[in-house]
């Protein structure tokens, strides 16, 4: 849910491209944390289910969001909603090779998950030491 934060900071810091990948649903709820995400060097992937699938299945409001009028809104530098993995292959080759700015690129998926889906075994703590340790 916070990872647009991460993303934005560790852009921030480090001056490096980096790649965000999110929910529809994580970025609906942290819309104020993606002005930041559109001021760094982000390409910012969003996986759109039109659900909360990780936690339980909740629909959101996915289906009735312009994402790119959203990411202009936000101060994204370009963004795009694509329909299958030669388009993401394509954006995301030019991005990292010779893009600049941010970059949403939004992804329409159905939704579901693997079966025996795991939830993170380390806490907020470790993880940050360990992040900050990479």
């Amino acid at each position: 849910g916070h990872a647009q934060s991460i993303a934005a900071g560790y852009g921030f810091s480090s001056g490096q491209k980096v790649l965000l990948l999110d929910g529809d649903g994580a970025l609906l709820m942290h819309a104020g944390a993606a002005c930041s995400t559109a001021q760094s060097n982000v390409c910012h992937i969003v996986l759109n289910n039109k659900a909360h699938d990780s936690v339980g299945g909740q629909k959101t409001c996915g289906a009735d969001v312009d994402f790119s009028a959203l990411a202009s809104v936000l101060g994204y530098d370009a963004s795009y909603r694509l329909n299958d993995k030669a388009q993401l292959a394509a954006h995301l080759l030019h991005y990292f090779k010779d893009g600049q700015g941010s970059l949403l690129l939004e992804v329409a998926i159905v939704c579901g998950h693997k079966k025996g889906l795991l939830r993170p075994s380390f806490s907020p703590a470790e993880n940050k030491t360990s992040f900050m340790n990479q």
